[in-house]
């Protein structure tokens, strides 16, 4: 009994080290954030559109509850909502998102955000969370 036991604690230790050197993958290698630019009239509510586009082989994953989460705007921009989020199966963000803001300001400002998603090749999906990008507006 002792003996299966030290065995088994030996293959475990193994294979912890082995799981533990492996390399983190670059989201680099799977997608991109792309973030349109947007120009909006003063005081009006406008859209600035974001969207992942996967690399390699890889797609957005429409069944992911993907997440994109605003920090602090800037005092002259207005977001309606700061977190947005993709319901699966209900919602589709293969095309980008439409963030929903108002500017108050001429001038231009940089809003940071993070994002949750899943991309998928047809053997494999892959998760990144926190994934940091900016979105530049202008108020005219």
């Amino acid at each position: 009994m002792i003996r299966a036991f030290s065995v088994c604690v030996l293959a475990l230790g193994f294979v912890t080290v082995a799981w533990a050197d492996e390399k983190k993958p670059n989201p680099a290698d799977y997608f991109s954030i792309e973030a349109a630019e947007g120009a909006c009239a003063l005081g009006k509510p406008c859209t600035v559109s974001v969207r992942a586009v996967g690399k390699n082989g890889y797609k957005w994953n429409v069944e992911y509850p993907a997440k994109i989460v605003f920090g602090e705007a800037p005092a002259a921009v207005k977001l309606s909502k700061s977190v947005l989020r993709q319901i699966p199966n209900k919602d589709n963000w293969t095309d980008g998102v439409k963030v929903p803001l108002e500017v108050s300001q001429s001038g231009e400002y940089a809003l940071e955000a993070q994002m949750n998603l899943s991309v998928c090749r047809k053997d494999v999906c892959r998760l990144f969370r926190k994934q940091a990008f900016k979105v530049v507006v202008r108020g005219k």
